[in-house]
């Protein structure tokens, strides 16, 4: 992008909005990857006889919830980016 500001070409508005809605799509994408990570070093806490008997299966299932959020981003940037393609 900066090297067609540089060059004083025009972007269409279109290709501004979904640029953008790229980037915010990577933002939330890194900030859910990171609350999984973090999610999965608290695991072995969640499994000792102390913790609350379903505090195991429900942090895996929001890990698995959180990595089916982060891979339909992902797709969805991806059409963004064939849709940019085009534009």
């Amino acid at each position: 992008m900066l090297a067609g500001i540089t060059r004083n070409f025009r972007f269409s508005r279109e290709f501004g909005c979904l640029l953008g809605l790229k980037v915010v799509l990577f933002v939330a994408m890194v900030l859910v990857l990171r609350w999984t990570s973090r999610a999965a070093a608290s695991l072995p806490r969640d499994a000792e006889p102390c913790a609350p008997a379903d505090a195991l299966a429900d942090r895996i299932a929001g890990m698995v919830r959180a990595h089916g959020a982060v891979a339909a981003m992902g797709a969805t940037a991806l059409m963004l980016g064939l849709w940019l393609m085009g534009s």
